[in-house]
């Protein structure tokens, strides 16, 4: 019986059989349960598995460690009807963002800074409820950013132009079949004076936001996040060798 089932691909290859891993991680770093799903599976869907699963492998205040894709208030509520503890990213989705920002403005005074991994980060942390927020802002990784956003707008800056001559040249921009007929797409060139802005400039580039039950010092928060990254790279290197068509990570666990 395969394990495989064909559907949606996040690598553009739907004709791939897909499988989606889930791994829970111990202390010495070694994997602790690993949950196997025929199919692309919805991450947050999948972490529902994952947290049934950890009541059964894990003891109480056990820390869960995981990124937006299973970041939901039913997630975090069953964490926590569990008695584990959680810590995951804040969905980056503007309108929230930016209240957050105008929070780490407005605490200026309550800013913590450290060096983690050769970068700077500043932080404010505050509590809503049981769980606590932490403001992250990094000036190197906003540049980084902003350099991408950058190159983009540079791509679409490129593309832009070949379009500006079939327009000026009066020629269609392309073809599209319909019940009634063709859709023929024709340009109209709007001018504006100075630079065209960056569309991909949101503001909200260098921060980030982590959610958690834990009140800790916002370095080793940051730390306890990054470290998700060795459940995905072990789940990488089982890709690579396995060749599945995706593979998704749930928690980390402490």
């Amino acid at each position: 019986m395969s394990a495989g089932e064909l559907g949606y691909s996040r690598d553009n290859q739907p004709g791939k059989l897909q499988i989606a891993f889930g791994i829970s991680v111990g202390l010495n770093n070694i994997p602790t349960m690993l949950t196997i799903q025929k199919g692309n599976v919805q991450d947050k869907k999948h972490m529902q598995m994952l947290i049934r699963l950890c009541s059964s492998v894990l003891p109480e205040g056990s820390l869960l460690v995981f990124d937006c894709g299973g970041n939901t208030q039913d997630n975090k509520r069953r964490i926590r009807d569990l008695k584990f503890h959680y810590l995951t990213l804040k969905a980056k989705k503007k309108g929230p963002y930016r209240n957050e920002i105008t929070i780490y403005h407005a605490r200026k005074e309550s800013q913590v800074s450290f060096v983690s991994g050769n970068r700077v980060y500043s932080c404010v942390k505050y509590r809503d409820g049981e769980e606590v927020r932490y403001i992250f802002f990094c000036d190197d990784l906003a540049c980084d950013q902003l350099t991408k956003k950058a190159r983009k707008l540079e791509k679409d800056l490129e593309k832009g132009k070949v379009l500006t001559k079939k327009v000026e040249r009066g020629k269609d921009l392309g073809q599209y079949i319909a019940p009634e007929g063709w859709i023929i797409a024709r340009g109209h060139l709007q001018k504006i004076i100075g630079d065209i802005p960056n569309p991909y400039v949101t503001g909200l580039e260098g921060f980030f936001v982590l959610e958690s039950t834990i009140d800790d010092d916002p370095e080793n928060i940051l730390n306890a996040y990054k470290n998700r990254d060795r459940a995905e790279k072990f789940i990488r290197d089982l890709k690579e060798g396995a060749e599945p068509g995706r593979s998704g990570t749930g928690p980390n666990t402490r």
